[in-house]
């Protein structure tokens, strides 16, 4: 297991060690992403109270995918992705429960109904008093002599003496118990503060559902529901209490015999460089717990309300969200002299490492290496990492290898196809989402000689470019937009057509004499001068452009504000069991 998983159980020590009383402990789960999602301070802006009552409208996009975030139900799996199906929205199972439900009639309550529900047992332990003292007693007396003839009626049969013994003993015990009048009283007691407690209920109920209501939000046509976290002040950057974290070499070697694969191996993947060899590891941590202003988990155990009436799919919560884990400033240093590590980063290149990205150019400068995000490190809208990250997450159940197999894929594909992502990012913007095939259309147009149709087709040839990375030999996404053709020092009006990710096609003056200037995110530019005719087999030339990655070395932290790397759940208790006989309306 990579030494880098010391990181998760760090986190993990820190939490249940400085957050948790000692009876919770079974009761928490945390989950981390395979992507860490990058955050800039001004994200949080919708956290600022004056901000959002003047200027609210400006942050619906960071309150609705905060909310998306920390509303996703986690269903099982080893690791935390969003959800893009809404029923997976806490808000939508708490909805449904909250419109659906059928009350208890309080009034049809007796004392039979409610005997021996945890409902009655609650109130029964809580009572105190002389007559309840009694009451305990012989209610403990009567199921203790009644669980002994159930066991003897199943397991010794023919013991008949003594069971018929044993049942004479609790007849005795019941007359005694009803001829002194004290049961009869004490269970009054019990029925009426049962029926308060009904009161408290509808109370709450009441004033949730008039929460929930209030809190919903309308973004693009889909609602959701306000949800926020303390600390408040995330957007103030410094002012809330980051903890900082180091783990030196002696620490590292105890922790890593601590981590499970079954824990942190999926989101790992499959890659070498999680097998690095690391000095030190220093972050900063803070959890920020989540508030949800319309959400009342008491209402969800009481047994005024039945649960069987409604879809169990549709009401399932197995766990909550109750923080999300931020880190930030998150460095390894490597060790002078590793054989190892002169292996895998024998060359400048941006990597993932695990669900971090890292560039090793760094090591120019120094033995120290920044962790950074996805999104920030390659210059990917944070949109496409928690799309990606949807997609996992219908797949969560999978066996841990096949999953593990499946994020590897994933984390590779985000730093071969960093190029394409940052563009169809661009064009998302600018075309309002819309889908258009891209085109280059250069001005001025260059003025021609007229001639027949007849002749232009005969001097027109079809050019093919290919497009691969020099190192590694992948290929690489380009966009026509990617390339600008001169010629004579003016622009040439040329159209190509992506066919594939990484190859383009045009059509060609045979013996023009053309400057193609490539210009691909994440990639040095280069100029290539050529004549189609030089290149021709028949009608057709091909041209095979190698790519040198743009390695930007940078000894210091990288800008962005901090990373979300997953969140901690607290597993909810079943739902209760409605009392037996009684009417929900």
């Amino acid at each position: 297991m990579s030494q880098l998983a010391t990181v998760f159980r760090k986190i993990k020590d820190d939490f249940v060690n400085n957050h948790l009383a000692e009876e919770d402990k079974e009761k928490y789960r945390l989950l981390f992403s395979p992507f860490s999602t990058g955050f800039d301070y001004e994200d949080f802006l919708f956290l600022d109270t004056n901000k959002a009552a003047e200027e609210a409208h400006k942050y619906y996009d960071e309150l609705y995918e905060f909310s998306q975030m920390a509303n996703t139900i986690c269903r099982g799996g080893n690791f935390w992705s969003v959800s893009g199906d809404r029923k997976d929205y806490l808000y939508s199972a708490y909805g449904e429960i909250l419109r659906g439900l059928k009350l208890m009639d309080p009034d049809t309550l007796t004392i039979k109904m409610i005997s021996g529900h945890p409902v009655f047992l609650k109130v029964l332990n809580l009572l105190q008093g002389d007559d309840f003292d009694e009451y305990r007693s012989y209610d403990s007396l009567i199921k203790k002599l009644g669980n002994e003839i159930t066991a003897l009626a199943e397991n010794a049969p023919d013991n008949v003496l003594e069971i018929d013994l044993k049942k004479e003993s609790l007849e005795k015990l019941e007359t005694t118990w009803e001829a002194s009048g004290n049961r009869r009283k004490v269970e009054a007691v019990i029925l009426t503060v049962v029926k308060d407690e009904f009161k408290r209920f509808m109370r709450r109920f009441i004033a949730t559902k008039s929460a929930f209501e209030s809190a919903v939000r309308t973004h693009v046509e889909d609602t959701f529901y306000y949800t926020s976290c303390t600390p408040n002040n995330l957007y103030k950057g410094n002012s809330a209490e980051w903890k900082k974290i180091e783990i030196r070499k002696p620490e590292l070697d105890t922790l890593s015999g601590l981590v499970r694969e079954e824990e942190y191996g999926s989101i790992f993947g499959n890659s070498d460089m999680a097998d690095i060899d690391i000095e030190k590891i220093e972050f900063e941590l803070l959890f920020a717990k989540i508030t949800r202003p319309w959400f009342d988990e008491s209402l969800l155990r009481s047994p005024f309300w039945n649960m069987y009436v409604l879809n169990g799919e549709d009401i399932d919560i197995p766990e909550v969200t109750t923080e999300f884990i931020f880190v930030r400033n998150v460095r390894i240093e490597l060790p002078e002299h590793s054989d190892k590590n002169k292996k895998l980063l024998r060359t400048d290149q941006i990597q993932n490492l695990g669900p971090f990205i890292i560039n090793t150019a760094q090591l120019r400068t120094g033995q120290k290496l920044n962790l950074n995000s996805v999104n920030t490190a390659l210059n990917i809208n944070r949109k496409t990492i928690l799309n990606v990250s949807s997609g996992l997450e219908k797949k969560n159940k999978q066996d841990v290898q096949s999953m593990r197999t499946l994020i590897s894929k994933k984390q590779r594909q985000f730093v071969t196809l960093a190029p394409r992502l940052q563009t169809d990012t661009v064009t998302v913007k600018k075309v309002n989402k819309a889908r258009v095939t891209p085109r280059i259309a250069m001005e001025p147009k260059m003025k021609f000689t007229k001639m027949s149709p007849h002749i232009k087709f005969l001097l027109n040839v079809k050019g093919i470019f290919s497009f691969k990375d020099r190192d590694n030999q992948a290929a690489v996404a380009v966009l026509p937009q990617h390339l600008l053709f001169t010629t004579e020092g003016k622009p040439a009006n040329i159209t190509l057509i992506n066919t594939s990710g990484h190859i383009l096609e045009g059509s060609f003056n045979r013996n023009a004499e053309l400057v193609m200037e490539v210009k691909v995110p994440g990639y040095v530019s280069q100029r290539i001068t050529f004549t189609p005719a030089s290149l021709l087999t028949g009608q057709v030339f091909t041209k095979n452009v190698l790519l040198q990655k743009e390695v930007k070395p940078t000894a210091t932290v990288a800008s962005e504000g901090f990373q979300l790397i997953g969140v901690v759940t607290r597993i909810t208790d079943n739902f209760p069991t409605p009392i037996r006989g009684a009417d929900y309306l």
